[in-house]
């Protein structure tokens, strides 16, 4: 009985300083001991962790000073075995090379063979798998709780397996000569990179094989030796091992290349914070150029070999490292924290010249993207700072192979228009890779941030008025649509003046095919959460038809939703709230009448959001989209004719600019700026002539310098050679800061640039500044409050949309405007019979007739069809227009109903009378009716 009651005195005993122990710690800042001091640990998994510890012999105790009494008291000795186990542990930790190399090595090699052993016990059932957990962003698991993964017990177990495995993988280091072979690997390839002829293919294949399979080998190669002397020191003076691991550890599981996959379609974000201090690639690219030019040396001098001998034995040398790295996502994290060189196999992979052999589409590319978009955001910050000082011909490439992966991904599985690819993980992934290089080429391109603060800060005051929210809206938008490696790096693709490498290479058309807006979109929606993979936050990557789907997806969204409280406002029996936006105008006065009943209903910019919907006072057309159609068509015409002041017509350009000297009011600008944004909510094309860069104030940035050739091509090529002029400046040009222009009515008006310096003279000092100040009162400042006004009216109707997230300025100008080329014979490709055979004679007159008008006739048959004379930016085949046989009386006329792009032609059986008929029709087609 007594012994029975001392072995549970025992237990107990041993069970309470186990928790104690995991809870408080021992208070040895320098303890090792891998189950002492869990501060993240609730006193419930503590308690559990200890039931199921105490039968464990190799658990080493180690008293906390917090209750070292109590401790004491209770136990009455016993702690002889773990004195043992203490003291084996201490000479192991003693005994360890002061080699910084070697320690680092061990540590690498200790955390390969516990993946390798984990993963030879979960397919043997022997360990619990984790695929029920949760997965974070990155693969991992970040759950803390007993329930959520497998027992906590594993996670300790697989710890004290790192402990016990040390001792052994030290005596094998030094048996096997892990060193020894990597000094070997080097020596062999230094004799490569000499052009060695007595090098043998076999002694290479080792070479090659022992360097580019070993994660420490690969990213030690061509270190430059100053920067092998600053490694050594931050692995000697670095912190504790578990000090920097530890908090990662109980999140680690091993992971196989397929889940590997799934979880890189969530957020990137490992919550590292400042832990860990990432390093640029420090790999000499000299040295790399040098070693392809030596593998290609060598193909062809050892011809009896097969030709793509040497670059097999290094793709799957390289698949054996990313193979192994998927694998265990914590020696990965164990690996980068500890070598300042741990990112240089990427560009040591991505720049070698194996990478062009076809086979790595299908060995290498895909687990070296996999691995890419898995690293910490920090780390992908670091190699897009290393690939930004890449000629723009190498990114290029680079580009091309990630693009040539997702043509192979795409052709190898046989998707159609008809198949679901949004849950192909592989295309996520080199998605995410691909816009990696798309950062490199910005930030490495050329980049001018010119914020205009003053529009920007009037339009937020408007806003605000309106929608208390607006700022919510802005971050949420921000969050939705822009990746988090850009918000990081503070990227806006709208700084970027030229970029390394054109945009349009970042654009997969084969994809953007396949792409179904619609359900990618609905994806989003989950996207927060890191849920489902969405093409939203990758807008490089989209055609700009697929952006304009995605962006009507979203104002549809926004309608329906105002729909649906008005029906139940309704229902509730509330005051009554229109669904649409309604407008009665009268032709004669559209102007006033329209700036009178858009001023009453400004009251709330949720109203902006709705359908709108014209009446023509005294006409019966029914508004189906083609009487809006007519409606902004108008007055756009109207607001733009010089006699009503609001904008002036400069010649030399052939573009409309804003009034310095109007009398107009504000409303009048604010009225064209709304006008705009509802174009773009109910899908219509504006005949409007803007200079480009006023899409781009319109998104938050001042006109600079290289923007005036647009309005003013004379004034740019005059300030253009006074920056580039040889001779003296102030002596041959005479010129001063001030500016003297003339106003519409031919009164001479004088500016001075520098208020503080009236009459200053431009010299070859300071004529770069007289360029930007003369550039900034031209397209800026002279129009400040003219441009505030219009850009206030944009914004009340688009604030609530992802316009500046999706588009740039050249894009925004083609959603509003069109294309204006004509090409009628894309519609003959899509058009749609009613009545008609393609082959009938009727039809075949027809679009004969078609292809031999004039320009201005082929606008005009533009509008009689669809009520605007732009091409949208997908082009004339967009638009399906279809024919439909109206009976044959001869003597009517073509008529079309604009909403729908239909058009009812009699069946004139005579091409003579058609054309007449049919240019009557286009040329008197104003107005609506009711058929």
């Amino acid at each position: 009985m007594s012994s029975s009651s001392s072995s549970q005195d025992e237990k107990r005993t041993k069970i309470e300083r186990l928790f104690y122990q995991l809870k408080d710690g021992c208070g040895d800042a320098s303890c090792q001991n891998v189950y002492c001091g869990k501060p993240d640990i609730d006193i419930n998994e503590a308690a559990a962790t200890a039931l199921r510890l105490y039968n464990d012999e190799n658990v080493r105790i180690c008293i906390s000073k917090q209750r070292i009494e109590q401790v004491s008291s209770n136990s009455g000795g016993g702690g002889g075995e773990n004195s043992a186990v203490q003291n084996n542990q201490n000479a192991v930790t003693n005994d360890r090379a002061a080699d910084p190399n070697e320690d680092e090595l061990m540590d690498y090699i200790v955390c390969r063979r516990l993946a390798e052993e984990e993963e030879e016990m979960q397919t043997s059932g022997s360990l619990p798998t984790t695929s029920k957990c949760p997965p974070d962003a990155g693969g991992l698991n970040t759950s803390n709780s007993v329930g959520d993964c497998s027992s906590s017990t594993s996670k300790l177990e697989h710890k004290h397996t790192a402990a016990r495995v040390r001792a052994k993988t030290k005596i094998e280091i030094e048996d096997e000569g892990y060193f020894n072979k990597q000094a070997e690997g080097y020596k062999v390839i230094d004799r490569l990179i000499n052009f060695d002829e007595s090098l043998s293919f076999d002694t290479l294949r080792v070479a090659l094989t022992t360097i580019f399979a070993e994660v420490l080998s690969a990213n030690n190669l061509f270190v430059p030796e100053k920067e092998r002397v600053t490694r050594q020191m931050m692995v000697k003076n670095r912190k504790d091992l578990r000090t920097i691991v530890a908090p990662y550890e109980s999140q680690s599981r091993a992971i196989s290349g397929e889940d590997c996959a799934r979880h890189s379609c969530q957020k990137s974000d490992f919550r590292f914070g400042s832990m860990s201090p990432f390093s640029t690639p420090t790999c000499d690219m000299q040295q790399v150029a040098r070693l392809n030019t030596a593998m290609q040396w060598y193909k062809e001098k050892h011809r009896a070999e097969p030709a793509t001998a040497v670059e097999c034995v290094i793709l799957e040398a390289m698949k054996e490292n990313l193979t192994y790295l998927l694998k265990s996502k914590l020696n990965f994290l164990r690996h980068i924290h500890l070598n300042s060189n741990a990112l240089n196999i990427f560009p040591l992979f991505l720049e070698n010249i194996a990478m062009m052999n076809p086979a790595a589409l299908e060995i290498v590319i895909p687990p070296y993207c996999n691995v890419l978009v898995h690293l910490p955001l920090e780390a992908q910050q670091r190699l897009v700072g290393f690939w930004k000082d890449l000629t723009p011909e190498r990114l290029l490439s680079f580009v091309e192979l990630f693009q040539q992966q997702l043509a192979y991904r795409v052709l190898m599985q046989g998707y159609t228009e008809e198949d679901d690819f949004h849950n192909d993980h592989m295309i996520h992934i080199m998605v995410k890779a691909l816009h990696l290089l798309y950062l490199a080429s910005v930030v490495g391109g050329e980049m001018k941030k010119v914020v205009d603060t003053v529009a920007n800060n009037k339009s937020r005051d408007m806003l605000e008025r309106y929608a208390a929210n607006q700022n919510n809206q802005d971050e949420e938008f921000r969050y939705l649509w822009v990746h988090p490696l850009a918000r990081r790096m503070n990227i806006d693709r709208l700084d970027s003046i030229k970029p390394l490498i054109p945009p349009h290479h970042f654009v997969n058309h084969e994809v953007n095919k396949l792409l179904d807006v619609m359900a990618d979109y609905k994806n989003s929606r989950t996207h927060e959460s890191g849920e489902i993979f969405s093409f939203i936050s990758y807008s490089f990557f989209l055609t700009l038809p697929n952006k304009i789907h995605y962006l009507f997806c979203d104002v549809q969204k926004r309608m329906v939703i105002l729909r649906q409280y008005s029906r139940l406002s309704a229902y509730l029996g509330s005051s009554l709230i229109s669904q649409t936006l309604k407008i009665r105008v009268r032709r004669a006065n559209i102007i006033n009448d329209t700036l009178l009943q858009l001023e009453l209903h400004t009251d709330g910019m949720e109203n902006f959001n709705k359908q709108l919907h014209v009446e023509f006072e005294g006409e019966e057309g029914v508004d189906e989209g083609g009487l809006s159609k007519e409606f902004f068509m108008i007055i756009v015409e109207k607001m733009l004719t010089p006699d009503h002041g609001v904008f002036i017509y400069e010649q030399e350009s052939r573009l409309f600019w804003f009034n310095m000297h109007s009398f107009e009011s504000e409303s009048q600008y604010r009225l064209i700026g709304i006008i705009l944004g509802l174009a773009i909510n109910n899908s219509c094309i504006l005949n409007i002539s803007f200079p480009r860069f006023i899409y781009k104030k319109l998104l938050g940035y001042k006109a600079v310098f290289q923007d005036m050739h647009q309005l003013y091509p004379v004034f740019y090529s005059s300030l253009k050679s006074l920056l580039e002029y040889e001779g003296n400046v102030e002596e041959d040009l005479i010129l001063t800061f001030t500016v003297e222009y003339s106003d519409v009515f031919g009164i001479r008006h004088t500016h001075e640039l520098k208020d503080d310096q009236p009459g200053l003279v431009v010299t070859n000092e300071n004529r770069k500044e007289y360029v930007d100040l003369y550039t900034d009162w031209l397209l800026n400042t002279s129009v400040t409050e003219q441009f505030n006004a219009f850009r206030c009216g944009f914004d009340l109707v688009c604030s609530s949309t992802p316009i500046k997230f999706l588009f740039n300025a050249e894009e925004l100008e083609l959603l509003i405007c069109g294309k204006e080329s004509l090409e009628l014979e894309e519609l003959e490709k899509t058009a749609r019979y009613d009545g008609f055979t393609e082959n009938c004679q009727t039809i075949k007159d027809f679009w004969a007739i078609v292809s031999e008008l004039s320009a201005d006739e082929r606008k005009k048959f533009l509008v009689f069809f669809t009520g605007c004379d732009r091409v949208p930016v997908g082009g004339l085949a967009d638009l399906k227009m279809s024919l439909v046989r109206n009976g044959d009386k001869m003597d009517s006329l073509p008529t079309a109903h604009t909403c729908f792009n239909v058009i009812l032609l009699p069946d004139y059986n005579n091409k003579v009378l058609l054309k007449e008929r049919l240019l009557k029709a286009i040329s008197y087609s104003e107005g609506f009716g009711l058929l």
